[in-house]
């Protein structure tokens, strides 16, 4: 069987507080075997006494480095600690603090305790306490905490703290301390808080009921006065709702109207390209016309300049008749005889240095 053990120095520490067990393993037996109890030996000095004290599973600690005040703990390895044990801590000048819950501690081993004038905070809980053992803590007149949960305590145990007058702080759960007897000794005390305090308890509870009354009223008020705010608003809610529909099928009819003047747009719209197109092909009808126009003009001159050729033919043929009839009757007069005029008369021609017009 193999074992691992702890870094130091709590393997130190496990191996003063064990010194068989680790032998008994590399042996082949359980190491987690009962140990038999430690049998007390007395101290002669403070030195010795920290060293039984740890061998019993204890731990003393000085509470800073310039204070030499002593905090003694059981707690969590004090089970073998006894009655006589506690004779240890005769030899510790200036203990403030001593936790022996959970510990075989009985009511005779308190009397060990009862010269620790210094002695400030005690843990006493989950051990066998009873009302005889208070009788060693009457001395203890700077002791200002006391934890005695589960002991078998009672009023009369309580009785016996009354001399404490700087006790602060006392815890009684399961106990069979009673509210009288808590509250016989927070008169002694001034001062003195318990833990629990049936009554404090009771009057703490009653002003949370008061004010969780007090609530309810307020909550109740307030739950009335929203239901009639809320019925206003349901009557305004049922109006805008239906104003809402009103504009919804107004929305809905704008819509329509929207759709169809699309329609209306989208068929101008063909139209106009329809136009469009019908301003274009009459453009190109213009521009061929003017074309045309422009060619008839030109034939409008030409025609114009034959005409005036005309015009000047005639007006030669005229002078020319003219000049024929002058000339016959100017050869009658000179007696010449005019024959009938032949059908293709010989064309005389002009006198030199004459231009027939």
């Amino acid at each position: 069987m193999r074992f691992t053990l702890p870094t130091v120095p709590l393997a130190a520490l496990l191996l003063q507080i064990y010194p068989f067990g680790f032998l008994a393993a590399e042996e082949g037996k359980p190491a987690d075997q009962p140990t038999a109890a430690v049998a007390f030996q007395p101290a002669a000095n403070a030195a010795e006494a920290i060293a039984r004290i740890e061998q019993l599973g204890g731990s003393v600690q000085q509470v800073a480095g310039n204070d030499d005040s002593l905090e003694v703990d059981f707690h969590l390895g004090g089970q073998d600690l006894t009655d006589e044990h506690l004779q240890h801590l005769q030899h510790l000048p200036k203990i403030i603090s001593l936790n022996l819950k959970d510990t075989k501690i009985t009511d005779s081993g308190l009397q060990h305790i009862a010269k620790i004038v210094t002695l400030r905070k005690l843990h006493l809980e989950k051990t066998s306490l009873t009302d005889a053992g208070l009788d060693h803590l009457s001395g203890l007149t700077n002791l200002a905490y006391l934890n005695v949960y589960g002991t078998a305590v009672t009023d009369a145990g309580l009785e016996k703290l009354k001399g404490l007058a700087k006790l602060k702080r006392l815890y009684v759960w399961q106990t069979q301390a009673t509210e009288s007897g808590i509250e016989s000794l927070k008169q002694a005390i001034s001062g003195l808080e318990v833990v629990p305090d049936p009554g404090k308890d009771r009057q703490l509870a009653q002003l949370s009921w008061q004010r969780a009354t007090a609530a309810t009223a307020a909550a109740t008020a307030v739950l009335a006065k929203s239901k009639e705010e809320a019925g206003g608003l349901l009557g305004q809610v049922d109006g805008l709702k239906k104003k809402a529909d009103e504009a919804r099928k107004q929305a809905d009819a704008l819509k329509k109207r929207a759709a169809d003047a699309k329609k209306q747009a989208d068929a101008l719209q063909k139209k106009l390209g329809e136009a469009n197109s019908k301003v274009a092909q009459l453009q190109a009808q213009f521009a061929a016309a003017n074309k045309t126009a422009e060619s008839a003009k030109g034939v409008a001159d030409q025609a114009s300049g034959a005409k005036e050729k005309v015009d000047r033919a005639q007006k030669a043929l005229d002078q020319s008749k003219k000049l024929e009839a002058e000339t016959r009757a100017r050869y009658q007069s000179l007696g010449g005889k005019v024959d009938p005029p032949s059908p293709n008369p010989p064309v005389a021609a002009p006198p030199a240095g004459e231009n027939v017009p």
